[in-house]
């Protein structure tokens, strides 16, 4: 064989080489091929996300709940999980709400063609569970605002600075934490990593939220909404309702609190954690 039909079998394997190479970059972007992220978001707009491992759906969804602290409501039928509840939200015949499990392919959220027992792990990055109420055809509405999987991050039961409990109108509720000096710092650092559309205040009181998940202080029909504040109890076993502005709260005298959106009727249902 000449030299040069040699160097063209070699460039020739160099270009397969770098094809294969590539093809692995691009197909399996996962340190763990069953590892799948979830978002779980109700139908008020609230929404966080779980990170867990499993060859199946229903095993990377039990992992991430015990990762991340949180509830799943479920039982077991002869074909698989029905999961009826997240943290504090559960589908009602009566209001005919529950929960619809969606895939991320293709950059978009699609309605999952098969159960979350039977969901593949390695076929997902992502996969998401969205409450609210399905149409005639019994198709689950995508909510209007879904955040980017670029932003998806899950949290690991960290309790470094302040632990936020945050409860939607809804009753869905999850945790995430920060640090700082003040529980406002902490909350900014929180949002910093957990992307919950926090907006600060800033006035003659103090700081405090202006708004969060794109709720804020607001009358409707005359009734008064807003995020109310609760810090632990004298027995640190449950929750109290708080009036200062979180920027005059000391973050190392606060391990925890919970903001509600209510119209004053609401009080926390989550549990102290």
């Amino acid at each position: 064989m000449s030299s040069k039909m040699i160097l063209v079998v070699a460039v020739a394997l160099v270009v397969v080489v770098a094809a294969v190479g590539v093809y692995f970059i691009m197909g399996n972007d996962k340190e763990d091929p069953n590892e799948i992220t979830f978002l779980i978001e109700d139908n008020e707009g609230v929404y966080f996300w779980i990170t867990g491992t499993g060859e199946t759906g229903e095993n990377a969804l039990i992992d991430a709940a015990k990762k991340s602290d949180v509830e799943l409501i479920y039982t077991s039928q002869s074909w698989g999980m029905y999961l009826t509840g997240i943290n504090g939200l559960e589908g009602d015949l009566e209001s005919s709400t529950s929960w619809g499990l969606f895939v991320y392919e293709d950059n978009e959220w699609v309605e999952s063609q098969v159960g979350i027992s039977t969901l593949v792990s390695a076929d997902y990055d992502y996969a998401g569970w969205f409450f609210g109420i399905p149409d005639e055809n019994y198709v689950m509405p995508l909510p209007e605002v879904i955040p980017d999987v670029k932003d998806a991050k899950a949290w690991d039961k960290s309790t470094d600075g302040v632990v936020f409990t945050i409860e939607s109108p809804s009753g869905l509720y999850f945790r995430v934490n920060g640090s700082g000096d003040t529980v406002y710092d902490a909350m900014v650092s929180a949002d910093s990593k957990y992307n919950m559309d926090f907006v600060g205040s800033d006035g003659p009181s103090g700081k405090g939220i202006n708004s969060l998940f794109g709720y804020s202080m607001v009358q409707v029909d005359g009734v008064w909404h807003w995020w109310s504040t609760y810090v632990l109890d004298e027995d640190q076993s449950d929750w109290t309702s708080s009036f200062l502005y979180i920027g005059n709260m000391d973050a190392s005298e606060n391990p925890q609190i919970c903001f509600i959106y209510t119209d004053g009727t609401l009080v926390p249902a989550a549990p102290v954690y």
